[in-house]
């Protein structure tokens, strides 16, 4: 058996392209892809965590989170902060 695979840098990667998916993992990596607006990226996932169910609301900001190089903020935090996604 054998397999071959190219390895890619992900910055090379059309973030936007990413954003369009309609799944939040998706969405979430495009933060690590290439994007024309970061801010307005940033803004448009935190809108898409806000109209999850809370489970997966909590789960994806605390990627975002991850994602974003940012340090854990408390849980009420959290949920608030995806809730005032305009606010950003």
């Amino acid at each position: 058996m054998f397999f071959q695979y190219r390895v890619i840098d992900i910055r090379e990667m059309d973030g936007d392209r990413l954003l369009k998916s309609g799944a939040i993992g998706d969405n979430l990596i495009a933060i690590l892809a290439r994007l024309r607006d970061d801010k307005g990226a940033v803004r448009k996932i935190l809108r898409r965590i806000a109209s999850l169910e809370a489970s997966q609301r909590e789960t994806a900001l605390a990627q975002l989170l991850i994602l974003a190089g940012l340090p854990a903020l408390g849980k009420d935090r959290r949920a608030g902060s995806a809730k005032n996604a305009d606010s950003y």
